[in-house]
Order: C-alpha cells, then structure tokens, then sequence
C-alpha cells in the first residue's frame, strides 16, 4: 500500500478502505479527536490499529502521521492501564492525574490506540476515569477498540462490519489464498482463518460450528480446556490445564487455530466460538483451575510451594486463577507469589482488594511500587522495589544495601529545598495549601510551627523551589513566573534575593530552573534556560551562560556545588532530553553527559559531602541513581513507583527525594 511516496506495510483480508480511512482521520485536524473502530469479534480489529501503528510509528517524518503508544487493555484493571499507559511514554504514573500531568507536558500532542478494551477487566472504569479524562487534553486523540467513551457525543466511527471499509475483489483474492470459500465469511477476516483450518465443512454451514465439529475427538478435551480459561495461554500453560492432555495434544489442537495477530498465546477467536465450545461441557471455576495448577508445582522442605523453581509460566496463570476466585487479599500478602504476576494481575489485585486491606503496611507499599514493580520483570528485582516501599513504611536497618532509608513523610507537596540563612539546617517543604513547614533532616520531625505563605495558597505546582543563602525563598513557575518570598526577620545578607529580582525582570520568561549554591563560597544564583543553556548569575547582576547548550531542549533540573579540593563551581543540570550534563563554572563543558536516558531528568541534586562530591540524578520513570563524581560507577540505583520531583543533598551527605506522596530521607553507608 502506497499513499504519495510513502510506502506502508501490507494490508491484507481486502482493508485498504479501512486502512485510508484512518489515515484520512490522522490528516484531518477538524476531524473528532476520538475514532471508534468498532465491528464483531474476528472482524480484525485489533490488527487494523496494530497495522496503523506500524504504518504511522513515534519516529515517522509526517508529525500529522503519527501514533505515539499502543495500549492492549485486556485483562487490564484502571490502575494497570494507568500504570502501562505511563510506562509506555517512559513515565511512572500511579493514579489517572499523574499521567495526566505527564501527557500535558509532553512536546507533542499524542495519539494512543488502545485495543481490546472490551476485554478489559473494568472496561467502565478504563473509558470513564481514563480515556475520558485524557481527551480533556487539548489536541490529544485517541483511537479506541471496541468500546464507546462516555461524555464523547459524537466521535469518528469506523464500523467494520460495514462493506464499504473491505474491497471485496482483493477480499476474495485473500481468501482464495487460504483456501476459504469469501461469499460464506465476507467481511470477517476472522471467520476466514477459522474457514480456512475447517475440513469438510458443507457449503452455507456455520463456520464456527463447522470447525468445532471438524476437531477430532481426542483433541476436544483440549480445545475445551482453553475455552474454560477463557484467556490467551501459552501452550505450556494450556498444558498444565485440568483435561488438556499433554503438551504434544495441546500441540496438535494449536494447529487447528488461527494464529493471532499481536496475541501473546493461544485463544479461541472469534468469541462466538469460544463461547460455543466451552457451552459443550461443564467449565471448571477458577478455584478448581487453581487448585490444579498447585497441584503440578514443585514444594520446598517445609511444605510451601517452590515458586523460585517452579516453571514461571504456572506460577503467572496461577496468580490470574487465585484472583478470579476472589482472593485479592490473600494475594496481596503473599508477597512471594504477586512479585511473579504478570502487571495486568497486579494491577487487578490493588484495584479489587478491600479499601481496610490497602491501608496495611504492606498494602501501601504495594500501591507506591506498583508501578515500579511492574516495569521491571525479574522477581529479585521487583522484590528489591517492595522492599525499599516497605522500609518507607517502616525504617529498619539494612546490613546489604549501599543505602540506608533513614526516615519517611508521607503528606502531598508543591516542592522541596534546604534551608539557608534563617532555615539553616533545615529541610523546607511547602505543601498545597500555601504552609511553609520546617523539617528536622535527621528524622523528619516538625521543627517550630508551619508558616503560612498567602502568596502560594492555591497557586499551581512550582516548578523550581528553592532557597537563598539569606533565607528568601525564590518559586519559579511556568513560564518563568517568579515569586519571591523573603524570611520572617530579614537578614543582612540580601544579595541573592536582589539578583533573584534582576533576573526576573531579565531573563524571567525564558528560564525553566534556578538554584542558589550551598554554602559560604560561592554568592549569585545560577539557571538553566528553554534552549538547554546553563547561566551562573554573580551578585553585581552580571550574566556568565555557557558556551553552548548543554542540552537538547529545555533544562529541568539543576544543582550547585562548590567542590573545596579544587574549589570549582560544579553545575550538574538536567534536560528534558533526559541527559545529566556536568559543567565546571569558567571551563568547557564534558563532551559526553555524565548519564542519560530515555526519560526527561525531573530532579538533580549534588554537595560536596566527606566523601567527596554526591550526585544524585532522578528521571521521570522513577528510576534514581546515586553517584560519587570521583568514582566510575553508581554507588545505588533505585526505583520508585513516582517520579522524585525535588531532590537535595546536604554537605553531611544526607539524601532527600520527594515525590507526589512525600519525602524519603536517605543516607549511604559507605
């Protein structure tokens, strides 16, 4: 298929029309921001927005001809699809508003495809408090399988099921290919694989019936097997089912089934057939279902189930039959077999579990991980990412991390900084309702009462918070709006706070982050600006930017240190093209970033500590790396379920990370 000089992928089954018609919604920037593809199960569906996606790839030269992310929502929960949609644009998202938040400050405005939506597992939930709430994204467009999204009056549709969207001549050459009579299946691509593996069928007959009554005897079992999962399953998962046989049996009834495009293992498609096979029969429950599956699970000495060597396949399709039998509960505290659930199940498991059982240590620490948890596939390490969660919850000594996590706040906050001047030794935080706390930085506790800050009150999420040697705290919002906020008994010192103010006035638009350096050395203020320029502003007002940009885009984080061994003034900044970028104050910048990755830097922090210079980088994924400037390699990663928005390091080494949840303190033992 070729439109102008572009050449896309194949499109069979005769959907060129359908194929065009979606790429004329792509085109058209008048057309409803929300398509429907809709038609009967087996009618290609799915494969018609996979074949889209292909076509029209993140990376393609048109920005029109563009679909960003494929969201397969079967099986999925609310907090899944919230969890893989985020992960998918390389964010941690926990709840609808953070991903909302993350979208909204994305370059370009995304189109998602989401398939399979009517098997969701709460398809009300995914359309109503998801996909409803992502269209009030101005200029965001949604492709949806399947399924309406309420409070869209009018949305394109694309009804397969209707003959205009497949050319019956190329239709027919298909079929003739598989050898499947077209006037019978016409415009079903499903039912024409499924016609197509069906022996002996008469003319006119039903294709579904005719092909479970083509199956042999000895396979129905099998066949029967998998329509009682009523899930795909891989064929040694659809072995280890109650009546399936062995796995050469299961073998040989996969032959008889169509293959699934973009399907992760083997179901009956279309759902009528599933449904006719498994009326057949008496369906075993997923109690039962589990119950087998234990059965066939090696034990330990003691008695328990041997999850570590048990086949990692069982062990998922065990977890999704536990929680069909009701048993969310039980699940979330039996940590050792929800760390080895695919992320649908888990998603599943938090959004069922009772509200009581949530609010227990451990079910907290669940909801804060989760994200991080499921993007991360390996038990050990999933188990790593519960277990900090878990310290959050309740601090303990440690004996074999490098990282020790000294205390815990949980409470929502619009930013975080050290304190200087009048805060000294203090760790300032200002939450959502305007107050200004002041926090002990060895435990966390409240020092002195709140203050309350009118000018903050209900005012939108800073973007930059921070705090000058004498004591005023400077807020940078979007587009450069600055609020300046001085100290209860103004100090002396106030040369900071009158470069804060000529900045402003200079620079204020064009300026993303702004940091004061920590400690007596080194007066002025330095910034970060959209064009990936790093600016150290001196105290007589004067401007030293440097000689080139930094970053690719906008700078997002940024941080100070004065290092005593050289006395250099270290920058390390932060970009949205997700690189950590060292520069010392009067030389040339690296060549190479320090770190990068695929993800926008949401915070940076760094002192001089005794231990020599501390970085830490945190990245929009929940992914945080702890590093010494003199050292080669990272003394800790770290994964959180939300993205550390604000991140400070104190000269005694003490590690602060906050999140949309609250504040992590940490220290390292080395």
């Amino acid at each position: 298929m070729t439109v102008g000089e572009l050449r896309l992928p194949p499109l069979t089954a005769g959907r060129r029309p359908a194929g065009s018609a979606l790429l004329g919604w792509l085109d058209d920037p008048h057309a409803p921001r929300l398509c429907l593809v809709t038609g009967v199960s087996g009618s290609g569906r799915s494969h018609l927005l996979r074949w889209l996606a292909t076509a029209c790839p993140p990376t393609a030269p048109r920005p029109n001809r563009r679909v960003h992310v494929v969201l397969d929502a079967a099986g999925l929960s609310l907090r899944g699809a919230t969890w893989q949609l985020g992960r998918a644009f390389a964010r941690a998202t926990r709840t609808p508003a953070a991903l909302l938040a993350e979208l909204a400050r994305l370059p370009e405005p995304p189109v998602i495809a989401v398939t399979d939506l009517q098997r969701a597992a709460d398809v009300a939930g995914i359309a109503n408090d998801l996909l409803g709430r992502l269209l009030t994204l101005p200029r965001l467009r949604l492709l949806v399988e399947g399924v309406a999204v309420p409070g869209v009056p009018e949305p394109a549709v694309l009804d397969l099921d209707d003959p205009q969207w497949t050319d019956p001549q190329r239709f027919a050459a298909w079929c003739a290919t598989l050898g499947a009579r077209p006037e019978e299946v016409y415009p079903s691509p499903g039912l024409a694989l499924l016609a197509a593996r069906t022996t002996g069928a008469a003319p006119g007959a039903d294709v579904c019936q005719a092909w479970w009554e083509a199956v042999p005897e000895e396979l129905r079992p099998a066949v029967h097997a998998l329509a009682a999962a009523d899930r795909p399953l891989t064929q040694r998962q659809w072995a280890a089912l109650p009546g399936a046989g062995d796995e050469d049996t299961v073998r040989r009834a996969a032959a008889l089934l169509p293959a699934q495009p973009g399907e992760s293992g083997w179901r009956l498609c279309p759902e009528r057939l599933g449904a006719l096979v498994a009326a057949s029969g008496p369906v075993p429950g997923p109690a039962e279902l589990a119950a087998a599956l234990t059965r066939q699970l090696p034990q330990a000495p003691d008695g328990a189930l041997d999850f570590a060597t048990a086949d990692p396949e069982l062990v998922q399709l065990l977890a999704e039959f536990t929680l069909s039998a009701g048993s969310s509960s039980d699940l979330l505290t039996n940590s050792r077999l929800l760390l080895r659930a695919t992320p649908a199940t888990i998603g599943r498991v938090l959004d069922e579990a009772p509200a009581e059982v949530l609010a227990t240590l451990t079910g907290r620490a669940w909801d804060l991980a989760g994200p991080a948890i499921t993007a991360v596939p390996d038990p050990g390490s999933r188990a790593n990412v519960l277990r900090l969660h878990l310290l959050a919850e309740q601090p303990a000594p440690q004996a074999d991390t490098p990282w020790q996590l000294v205390w815990a706040r949980w409470s929502p906050l619009l930013g975080m900084t050290l304190g200087q001047g009048p805060y000294e030794d203090r760790l300032l935080v200002l939450e959502p309702d305007g107050r200004l706390r002041e926090l002990d930085r060895a435990d966390g506790r409240e020092v002195d009462l709140p203050r309350f800050l009118p000018e903050v009150s209900g005012a939108a999420a800073p973007d930059c918070v921070t705090c000058t040697r004498g004591g005023d705290l400077v807020l940078l919002g979007p587009a450069g709006a600055f609020r300046l906020v001085p100290p209860p008994s103004v100090g002396s010192y106030r040369h900071p706070a009158q470069v804060a103010t000529w900045i402003a006035k200079t620079f204020g638009a064009t300026l993303t982050v702004l940091a004061p350096p920590y400690g007596e050395s080194t007066p002025g203020l330095a910034s970060g600006d959209t064009a990936g320029y790093l600016h150290w502003f001196r105290t007589d007002g004067s401007d030293l930017p440097s000689p080139e940009p930094l970053h690719q885009g906008p700078v997002s984080a940024l941080a100070i240190a004065s290092v005593a061994a050289n006395e250099d003034l270290l920058l390390a900044s932060g970009g949205l093209d997700g690189q950590v970028r060292i520069w010392a104050r009067g030389r040339q910048p690296l060549a190479t970033p320090a770190d990068a990755r695929a993800t926008p830097v949401s915070a940076i922090a760094m002192a001089d500590t005794p231990h020599g210079p501390l970085l830490v980088a945190a990245w929009a994924d929940g992914f945080v790396r702890l590093r010494r400037l003199t050292q080669e390699h990272p003394v800790a990663d770290l994964l959180l379920g939300s993205p550390v928005r604000f991140a400070a390091v104190d000269r005694l080494g003490r590690i602060f990370l906050a999140t949309e949840d609250g504040i992590l303190g940490l220290r390292l033992t080395d």
